[in-house]
Formats: structure tokens, sequence, C-alpha cells
């Protein structure tokens, strides 16, 4: 139970730093492309960042909550 566990926790914290490193990739691209073009829209590039702030945000609450569930199992077991 508790490898399973370990390979849970282990994947969501590779996700959520996938997740992480492709909103910023993706982010610099947008902003790069748009500057570039002369098409700033900046209405769509806050949309943009605040979507990624909110993906990163639920990455590090979804991480957090599985941590502190891990640990009460590892404390009270």
């Amino acid at each position: 139970m508790q490898d399973i566990r370990l390979i849970l926790l282990t994947i969501f914290l590779i996700l959520n730093f996938l997740i992480l490193g492709f909103n910023i990739f993706y982010r610099t691209q947008v902003l790069k492309s748009t500057y570039e073009f002369g098409a700033i829209m900046p209405g769509a590039v806050k949309r943009l960042l605040l979507a990624n702030i909110l993906l990163v945000i639920l990455g590090i609450i979804f991480t957090a909550i599985f941590l502190i569930n891990e640990l009460i199992f590892r404390l009270f077991n």
C-alpha cells in the first residue's frame, strides 16, 4: 500500500512540474508571437496568464493535499 502511495506522490510531483514548465514555455511563446506580429490582445494575454496561475495553484494544492494525507497516514499508523 505504501508503494502505491509513493508512486502516486511521484506521479503528482512530476505532473505538477511538467504542467508548470509547459505553462511557462507556452506563455513565453504566446507573448513572443503576439509582440512579434503586432497583434497584442490584452484580454487574451490576461486570460492566458490567469489560466497559467490557476493551473499552477491547483497543482500545488493537489500535491499539498496528497502530502498532508500521506503525513497523516504515516503518523497514525
